[in-house]
């Protein structure tokens, strides 16, 4: 200092200052294109997971539109000979004792292991924008598919519950001579009609929305099976 070389002095120090800034800087960025490329190859390895679970799912939708679909022809085909003009109680017995069937697809829950991942370790931010609102979207109609579906499957239950409490129909009987006869012929038919009337009619209309809510996850699903192959 007495030498006057307090400028001298500054001017290394705030160098060295410069430096060591500069190098931090470096550090951080190629911490950040580490951070950057695992990240991409961590996106990379979830998406085929992802596009794996949404294949399986389109398989199960496929699977069930297509149950749903034959066995509402077979639905609309016991209205139709019910509503035939030469239709009188021996059709309606015969339609409840050989004819009638049951069966209701509930809900089933999709594949969401990987997305649940995904969403866990924010890795669903990565996507472009495009991506992004198509998985949110697939999400939200599948959580309001479910909710319809299940609500349906519900009011179907309640209505065969009733029904198998006061009469056996289709698969569910076993016992059969002159005693079952002679029950069956003196059972309230106007009653049995009109349960039957409404198990069939909610059975048929049911099963039509719901596979509209499937038909809609499934093209939902296969469009964003489409864009993530292409980022793949």
């Amino acid at each position: 200092m007495k030498k006057n070389k307090t400028g001298k002095y500054l001017k290394y120090a705030l160098g060295e200052i410069v430096l060591v800034v500069i190098g931090i800087l470096i550090a951080l960025s190629i911490n950040n294109w580490n951070e950057t490329r695992k990240s991409k190859v961590l996106l990379e390895t979830y998406t085929t997971s992802l596009i794996k679970d949404l294949q399986k799912d389109t398989l199960v939708l496929n699977e069930i539109i297509n149950w749903v679909e034959i066995d509402n022809k077979r639905t609309l085909s016991l209205i139709q000979r019910l509503s035939a003009p030469e239709a009188n109680d021996d059709t309606l017995i015969y339609i409840v004792q050989h004819d009638l069937r049951v069966e209701y697809k509930v809900y089933r829950p999709p594949n969401r292991n990987t997305l649940l991942n995904m969403q866990e370790k924010g890795l669903l931010e990565l996507y472009n924008d495009e991506i992004y609102s198509l998985i949110i979207d697939l999400q939200t109609t599948q959580n309001i598919s479910e909710s319809i579906i299940v609500a349906n499957g519900e009011v179907y239950r309640h209505h065969i519950e009733r029904l198998l409490a006061e009469s056996v129909i289709g698969e569910y009987k076993s016992i059969d001579g002159p005693l079952s006869t002679k029950a069956w012929q003196e059972l309230d038919n106007v009653h049995l009609f009109r349960q039957i009337d409404a198990l069939l009619s909610i059975k048929y209309n049911m099963s039509r929305s719901t596979n509209q809510l499937r038909k809609e996850l499934l093209d939902k699903s296969v469009l964003l099976i489409d864009k993530l192959r292409e980022i793949e």
